[in-house]
């Protein structure tokens, strides 16, 4: 598992190198453009639908 990991965050740490390296007009969006990292934002972390009386290691799942 933890090389699992290693190899995800060696992936991610790349995917951000290759975006910050980005040359206009050999991007890889559409009409070859970049990404402008100035707008990039981090993701919302999902949402608990655990109540306070979830103990710690508790599976949580999604509410219907």
């Amino acid at each position: 598992p933890e090389y699992n990991i290693y190899k995800a965050v060696y992936a991610l740490a790349y995917a951000l190198d290759d975006l910050l390296r980005c040359e206009p007009g050999r991007g890889p969006f559409s009409e070859n453009s970049c990404a402008d990292i100035h707008r990039l934002k981090p993701w919302q972390p999902p949402q608990s639908v655990c109540s306070q009386s979830c103990p710690p290691g508790t599976r949580v799942s999604r509410r219907k």
